[in-house]
């Protein structure tokens, strides 16, 4: 109701909520207002309806667990009051040390250090526990300002290590080696201790010192080494495998030491002795085996020549009459002066004896011939035989001659004219 004694002004109004004027209820200047909703409107001036103002809804206010509170009133105009914490953006911090910083002092918590000393350098305590300030001298705030590369000054980003005075250098990545290091890395430290090398030196563990030493590969017989820029090679001077190559002598001549073998094995076998003969009923012998020398020479000059003898066969034995005859000596084998063997002896018919073994000499390995055997005597017999000696190789049997290098020639006994058997030629073995 309005006061008494004044005319109540009354605006161009509605009761239907949400109901909003068009421009044509609307004068120039005129207002509007929906009582139901406390929104009042005008016209602009380009004919569009806009909302003046509207009534405040809020009740209420609630800031959950930020830490700030409504101070004064809960709806209308409200005053905030407390502090943000740290899980809604804040600090928790209404106050803090002058000079010194924030740091968590928990997952959730912040805090304020002491005062944090001038031109100090800042120190983390760690887990909970407040950043503080050291001094390492009075030169720190210096040599922070020092251009790298200078003595004294600390490595920065980018910057180069400069030439400190003394100290122990650890986890630094990009040291120049040719230009950030001077001396020689001892074995002790993981190096050689060497500094300059020749072609094909290697380096060889030395316990005196605890030490490597610097050495060359050096040649043996039958290997060549070369050494090149970077390189080392390793060849054989022969073509074939150590024993695989040789040469025989059935006769007398001269050996020549082959290109690049300086060792070789030598076998020397004398001549077989002939079988002795009787043209009677007696007993005659066989003639016996040629002696054998194994010899390993070294020390040889390639080129350089070697005289070869070989023992020549001993010589059958003829008789008749009742007549008797002894068979040949066989002949000595030899290689140069470095090793011999003689012949077999020839089987003997006046003394009923064969003929004895030959035997090595100078050899490593020095070998005696076998002797022969005596033929049978009985006074029936029409003919009778002795087998000639062994020799090394074999070979010494009845009814024939030397049947192997060096081999004793059989001997024969008849009532009739007979002839012996002929002992076998030496021969001479060289192997490399």
């Amino acid at each position: 109701m309005s006061q008494a004694g004044y005319t109540p002004i009354r605006l161009y109004y509605s009761t239907t909520a949400a109901a909003v004027p068009t421009n044509t209820n609307l004068a120039d200047g005129e207002l509007a207002i929906n009582i139901t909703d406390g929104k009042l409107f005008y016209k602009d001036n380009l004919g569009v309806v806009q909302t003046l103002a509207s009534k405040s809804n809020l009740t209420t206010i609630s800031f959950g667990t930020t830490g700030l509170t409504p101070s004064v009133a809960t709806g209308g105009a409200v005053t905030v009051a407390g502090t943000l914490v740290v899980a809604n953006g804040g600090t928790g911090l209404t106050s803090g040390t002058s000079g010194g910083v924030p740091y968590f002092s928990g997952s959730t918590t912040i805090a304020s250090s002491a005062a944090l000393a001038s031109n100090a350098i800042v120190v983390g305590g760690g887990a909970g526990v407040a950043p503080s300030t050291i001094t390492t001298g009075t030169g720190v705030v210096t040599a922070l300002g020092v251009n790298t590369g200078t003595a004294g000054a600390f490595v920065v980003n980018g910057g180069a290590l400069g030439t400190p005075s003394s100290g122990t250098l650890t986890n630094a990545t990009g040291l120049p080696l040719s230009t950030g290091v001077t001396g020689t890395l001892g074995v002790a430290n993981g190096g050689t201790g060497q500094t300059t090398y020749t072609n094909g030196q290697l380096l060889i563990g030395n316990t005196t010192g605890n030490t490597l030493t610097k050495a060359t590969l050096t040649a043996g017989t039958g290997i060549t080494v070369t050494n090149g820029t970077g390189s080392i090679t390793i060849a054989s001077t022969t073509t074939s495998l150590p024993g695989a190559q040789g040469q025989a002598f059935t006769s007398s001549g001269t050996f020549t030491i082959p290109t690049g073998i300086t060792a070789i094995k030598v076998t020397v076998v004398g001549g077989g002795g002939g079988g002795a003969a009787f043209s009677q009923v007696a007993t005659v012998g066989g003639g016996g085996g040629g002696g054998a020398a194994i010899k390993f020479i070294t020390g040889l000059t390639p080129g350089d020549t070697v005289s070869v003898t070989v023992g020549a066969a001993g010589t059958a034995a003829t008789a008749s009459g009742g007549n008797g005859a002894s068979g040949g000596t066989g002949g000595t084998s030899s290689f140069g002066a470095y090793c011999s063997a003689t012949g077999g002896g020839g089987g003997n018919h006046s003394t009923s004896v064969p003929g004895n073994g030959g035997i090595g000499s100078s050899g490593d390995l020095n070998i005696k011939g076998s002797s022969g055997t005596l033929s049978y005597a009985e006074s029936c017999a029409l003919l009778f035989e002795g087998a000639g000696g062994s020799s090394f190789m074999g070979g010494g049997v009845f009814g024939a001659a030397g049947g192997a290098y060096g081999a004793g020639g059989a001997g024969r006994n008849s009532v009739f004219t007979i002839t012996s058997y002929a002992g076998a030629a030496g021969v001479v073995f060289i192997e490399w």
